[in-house]
């Protein structure tokens, strides 16, 4: 797992287990599979694939979309 994966499974909420047991979820931008996420109640952890922390600044994202 993900620091920031693991850090958020580890978190002590009300709702720490319904988290633990949702599925992730593929999503997709223009058809390409740009990852995942989980959610539950007011908690939802994306994961950007082939991104580090600075995901609009990772070569496979549109500059077009930057706003500067």
């Amino acid at each position: 797992m993900l620091g920031t994966t693991t850090w958020v499974a580890n978190m002590q909420w009300p709702y720490s287990e319904q988290w633990k047991s949702a599925k992730n979820t593929t999503w997709y931008v223009d058809g390409a599979e740009a990852g995942y996420y989980r959610s539950y109640s007011a908690l939802t952890h994306l994961i950007v694939e082939n991104a580090g922390h600075m995901v609009i600044f990772s070569s496979w994202f549109d500059l077009a979309t930057k706003e500067y």
